[in-house]
């Protein structure tokens, strides 16, 4: 690829020999419009479009069928590689969703739904397109949120006269081809992560004994004793804290973490002197969000919903990988510090078996945390590529 200089109609990065600037065509001169019915209910299989997940069948997006067999005769036929246009609005989608259908098999959409083919632009090309912004300012300045705050409004006709940038049908081939490429290593990358995931969520069953049992079912070699049962607060403290954050406390910079409950736990950063020294050693458990976080680094906690649990028997990584095995499910308006406490457990007397434990599952989480960031980097590089290789 060559840096060239801006222009309206040429992107800042194409593949070296392209130099033409690119043409502009209306929606409508690309594509045609599917209005075809499902007449007598040929087809049973209905579609949504996803923001997130695009093109995807209802069964698998909402684990059932929500559609009502009594309409869905009316219900537009949607093939392979259409587009489809949907008026939701949401975060990931400000003016609603067009994605295509990748599923590889032919379903049924609301007429609800704009469904068009594409006629003379490459398909791939033309996807991510539809997966950027670009399109946005036609859609924000021809239409509106309308009478629901939730959806879209545009007329169809407004809609057929977006401009689409494209240049030629060679060009379109090879970006079209790299980001297929792209999304093979970013499907290939999730694959990798989700596998990952179920292998631990596979081992924390296997190495922790079942209910009723007095030993996993794997262990390693050289420890065959019974492990200990009792309910968890008789070996974990919770720490009184006071540690919080002074109101209007800037929070960019500073040598302590200061930790909020959540998946996104580090707050910001803080240089007040009423931090938490001994973080080698604890765990810090969200009590309204049945978050876990091991702190890194000295920190202070924003909230009182905070708990932070040290043990002065198990070892910490142990301890860890013990609260994710039994941190209980949501319970209402309970407090799930109470619960977790009163969980019953078994754990190993043996430190040195704990600490093979615990040591076997932090590395599995630094593999997790590995393939999270590739995954992440992945999509960084393909938002990035849009952004320079579209106008």
């Amino acid at each position: 690829m060559v840096l060239v200089s801006e222009k309206k109609v040429k992107p800042r990065f194409r593949f070296a020999g392209y130099n033409n600037e690119w043409k502009k065509v209306y929606l409508y001169e690309i594509s045609e419009r599917i209005i075809k019915k499902n007449r007598n209910n040929k087809i049973t299989e209905t579609f949504t479009n996803s923001a997130i997940e695009g093109i995807i069948s209802q069964r698998d997006y909402f684990k059932k069928d929500i559609s009502n067999v009594e309409n869905i005769s009316n219900y537009y036929i949607v093939e392979p590689d259409d587009f489809v246009y949907n008026p939701r609005i949401s975060k990931n989608a400000p003016v609603g969703p067009i994605r295509r259908n990748n599923l590889g098999k032919t379903g049924i959409m609301s007429p609800l739904y704009f469904v068009f083919r594409n006629k003379r632009l490459n398909n791939k090309f033309l996807e991510i397109f539809f997966l950027g912004n670009y399109w946005h300012r036609h859609m924000f300045k021809y239409g509106n949120t309308g009478a629901r705050a939730d959806r879209f409004a545009i007329k169809i006709s407004d809609l057929s006269k977006m401009k689409i940038s494209h240049p030629s049908l060679n060009e379109q081939q090879k970006i079209g081809n790299l980001f297929e490429q792209l999304d093979q290593a970013i499907s290939l990358q999730r694959q990798v992560l989700e596998t990952t995931k179920e292998y631990k969520q596979s081992m924390l069953q296997k190495m922790f004994p079942k209910k009723d049992e007095k030993a996993p079912e794997i262990r390693f070699e050289g420890f065959n004793e019974e492990w200990t049962k009792t309910i968890l607060e008789e070996c974990v403290n919770s720490i009184p804290s006071k540690h919080y954050i002074s109101k209007g406390e800037t929070l960019s910079h500073g040598m302590h973490s200061v930790i909020q409950q959540g998946n996104d736990s580090i707050l910001g950063y803080s240089n007040e002197n009423n931090f938490y020294e001994q973080y080698q050693d604890v765990i810090l458990f969200g009590d309204h969000t049945l978050s876990l976080y091991k702190p890194k680094n000295t920190f202070m906690v924003s909230t009182d919903g905070i708990k932070i649990l040290q043990s002065d028997i198990l070892d910490t990584d142990f301890l860890y990988i013990l609260l994710q095995k039994y941190l209980p499910k949501s319970q209402g308006y309970k407090r799930h510090f109470t619960i977790l406490k009163e969980t019953l457990i078994r754990y190993p007397l043996s430190l040195k078996e704990q600490q093979k434990i615990g040591s076997f599952f932090k590395t599995l989480d630094e593999k997790i945390e590995q393939e999270k960031k590739k995954l992440e980097a992945y999509e960084s590089m393909k938002k990035a590529l849009m952004q320079r290789m579209f106008v």
